[in-house]
């Protein structure tokens, strides 16, 4: 982690006091701090003050998911406060860490977990892994937002993956099988992202058509690969690579630059940008949308 690194909200139940201490430690050595509230309580503030604050402080919150935790009311109000700051700020926020067999509570149980309790190790450095992926996205000014076109996770989403364009300057979360080839994984995306094939204006007379393919690494993912064989793992960052080809009548196409012959329609940076807008501007962060900007 570069300094200064995110903050950790922890909420657990006092049975669990333990493992939140072991939690707390394990993220102190690799850098992270946590709000842990044996040691941030200050002296005479209110427990709603203190859960008021150190979520407002923090960049990521974990909730200890055990028999003791589910049903008690303070846990239910921190991760119930956290789950709202996550819909709102569209980005992963609230992440689950389970101590037992416990099924998470009510709106939680379809979310994906770590098994802290199988492998205590793994599940932490998962999680460390994860935060660190987010936070470098996030210092590059680009909000890890999920998918936009799957409310609810399909019920074969047992990985998490990055999808990343540097131009569009969007990142998003995407949940998946990892039982797909690259080539249905490819159509998920496509479908998860809501891209389109054409967009136009002037009753469809100028517009562009769009093609993808996913690169890790550089290079195109093979389309009967399946995503283990492809070197393709849990929280892995894909490329998606967007080609644009305007259209329109006498339009003459150069590469990367639109251009139109002396009394032909033309793609301007204003039509371009419009087109480019109404194409992916749904992947972009609410505030780029308010300020009119285009990939």
């Amino acid at each position: 982690m570069t300094s200064p690194g995110p903050r950790v909200f922890i909420s657990y139940a006092d049975p669990d006091d333990a493992f939140a201490r072991r939690l707390v430690s394990d993220l102190t050595v690799r850098g992270i701090e946590t709000f842990f509230a044996p040691k941030d309580v200050q002296p005479g503030e209110t427990i709603p003050v203190h859960l008021s604050r150190g979520l407002e402080q923090s960049d990521y919150f974990v909730l200890l998911v055990s028999a003791h935790s589910v049903g008690r009311r303070w846990v239910e109000e921190e991760w119930s406060t956290a789950l709202f700051r996550e819909i709102n700020e569209r980005r992963a926020f609230l992440f689950l860490l389970r101590l037992d067999e416990t099924v998470p509570p009510g709106i939680l149980a379809a979310r994906r977990y770590l098994d802290a309790f199988r492998d205590w190790n793994k599940a932490v450095e998962r999680l460390i892994e994860t935060w660190e992926r987010d936070w470098q996205s996030r210092q590059r000014a680009v909000d890890v937002l999920p998918a936009p076109g799957l409310p609810d996770s399909p019920q074969d989403a047992e990985w998490g993956l990055y999808i990343f364009n540097t131009s569009l300057s969007v990142e998003h979360f995407l949940r998946t099988s990892p039982r797909l080839s690259c080539r249905q994984l490819q159509a998920r995306v496509r479908t998860s992202l809501q891209l389109q094939d054409t967009v136009s204006i002037l009753d469809g007379k100028l517009g562009m058509r769009f093609s993808y393919s996913l690169l890790r690494k550089g290079f195109p993912l093979e389309p009967e690969l399946h995503l283990i064989e492809a070197g393709i793992e849990e929280d892995s960052v894909l490329d998606l690579l967007v080609k644009a080809e305007p259209f329109g009548p006498n339009l003459l196409v150069q590469p990367v630059v639109f251009r139109a012959p002396a009394g032909g329609p033309s793609l301007t940076e204003a039509v371009q940008r419009d087109l480019l807008l109404k194409a992916f501007g749904h992947l972009l962060p609410w505030p780029s949308r308010r300020r009119g900007a285009a990939p």
